[in-house]
């Protein structure tokens, strides 16, 4: 099965537009049709993001999202530290990545990672969604 890690925006999109590609893809997470690999570093940006007042997500929105991630994703504990990013505070994403052997790292910042980390490659959702297409891994698409 295809492992994937959502950075955080993709997660923060996916909530406040039902109707764009990070929903989708959001969806697609939600349905089981990929894994998704997290971290306990990761799970905490995700749930201090998410809870920022400035986003007016709804409580039990969050609640629920966060809660489908705590019960479905593939826990990993990144062993070593990752120093490729342009922006630091991404290093630890792709470190979740590489020790969770995720097949694609999909977010909105593209240009604050390395276009490939090992066997992990790095997209936007469109790429995502493109390559999911491609590959025939969804037939809902």
């Amino acid at each position: 099965m295809i492992r994937v890690l959502l950075d955080t925006n993709i997660i923060v999109s996916g909530l406040k537009c039902p109707l764009g590609l990070p929903a989708l893809i959001l969806q697609m997470a939600f349905a089981g049709l990929f894994e998704i690999c997290i971290s306990e570093e990761l799970f905490e940006e995700y749930h201090d993001v998410l809870n920022r007042a400035r986003l007016k997500l709804p409580p039990a929105t969050v609640v629920q999202a966060l809660s489908w991630f705590r019960a479905n994703a593939v826990w990993v504990r990144p062993a070593g530290v990752v120093m490729a990013c342009s922006d630091p505070d991404d290093d630890m994403v792709l470190a979740c990545a590489q020790e969770g052997r995720a097949n694609f790292l999909v977010t909105g910042n593209v240009i604050d990672f390395p276009s490939r980390w090992g066997k992990i490659k790095i997209v936007t959702p469109r790429q995502f969604v493109d390559e999911i297409k491609q590959a025939g891994a969804v037939s809902l698409l």
